[in-house]
């Protein structure tokens, strides 16, 4: 069935990040000619859940309440098999990363210290870092707001453009921060892995699986060009944790962007690169100085080991 392969496909780029508000139109009106398609989502949305650890900063409330998101999982993968659609985006492999076993003994061995302290481990990287999951609310809205539209506004769609970007760098900036307090808050894993180390696998392993389920659908390039730069790490999960990395590859993508505007106003046809990163290439890429915070952070977080395989998409 072709609208199997559709609700596949729109399902990961709708529900990802923010979404793109033309692709958000385009999933919402697919869902809503399909009944039983129409109640899955309706039961899934009426717990008012985050499955994803892709959209979530306060980690410590994911992995505490992770039993019952994994329940919710399961229960939406099940009611869309009952729906025959074949192409699930239920059974991804992102969306269930942090449901297995060995996962689940990690976050079992974390729990004591989140939940002592991961209240105020989530409040200090909000200070640091601004309040994502909030402002992540925010954009939903806007985006929501313009696939109502019935016209294009060019206006709200800049500068839905601009908070789908600072969210994505408040998110970054809220991870990294999440990995080094629970580094300096929590006791060492029975395994003798660091506490902060084990937060930072679980976030690579979803960024990482998240990047070979794009892989697997052909969807890496699409998504590179429907997101903001500041977003590189839902296509580039290696950026997450690599900030000078990441400062070369938004530095391109934001050189790379105004050049398409300066060519769709000339009417010249605008070209999009795929990021060199998405290749381990990065010989046309520019150094950018790094400020002393962010070296600061490169620092720490490279200072931060741990014995777990390294997750890779490729």
């Amino acid at each position: 069935m072709m609208i199997s392969r559709t609700v596949f496909v729109l399902a990961c780029l709708a529900t990802v990040s923010a979404a793109n508000p033309a692709i958000l139109r385009q999933f919402n009106k697919l869902i809503n000619s399909d009944v039983c398609l129409k109640k899955c989502m309706d039961h899934l949305q009426e717990h008012d859940i985050e499955l994803s650890l892709v959209k979530r900063t306060n980690v410590t409330d994911h992995l505490l309440n992770l039993e019952l998101v994994c329940e919710m999982i399961g229960s939406a993968r099940t009611c869309l098999d009952n729906c025959q659609v074949k192409s699930n985006p239920f059974a991804l492999r992102s969306v269930n990363a942090l449901c297995n076993r060995e996962t689940k003994k990690i976050v079992d061995e974390l729990q004591p210290c989140l939940t002592q302290h991961g209240r105020q481990i989530n409040e200090e990287c909000i200070k640091e870092c601004g309040d994502y999951e909030t402002f992540h609310e925010q954009v939903n809205e806007a985006s929501a707001k313009l696939a109502k539209q019935p016209y294009f506004d060019a206006e709200a769609h800049s500068n839905f453009a601009r908070m789908s970007n600072d969210a994505c760098a408040m998110f970054k900036c809220s991870q990294r921060c999440t990995v080094l307090k629970t580094s300096a808050t929590c006791p060492r894993l029975p395994d003798g892995n660091d506490a902060g180390g084990a937060v930072r696998y679980l976030i690579d392993l979803t960024l990482h699986t998240h990047r070979a389920d794009l892989d697997g659908m052909r969807l890496t390039n699409i998504m590179a060009t429907q997101t903001e730069p500041e977003c590189n790490y839902l296509y580039a999960p290696e950026v997450m944790f690599d900030v000078q990395r990441d400062r070369m590859m938004v530095a391109s993508l934001h050189a790379q962007q105004k050049k398409i505007n300066e060519d769709i106003i000339a009417g010249r046809r605008p070209q999009f690169t795929t990021p060199s990163s998405l290749h381990h290439n990065h010989k046309e890429e520019v150094v950018v100085p790094m400020d002393q915070e962010a070296d600061q952070v490169e620092k720490e977080l490279h200072n931060i080991l741990h014995t777990f395989e390294h997750p890779k998409h490729l």
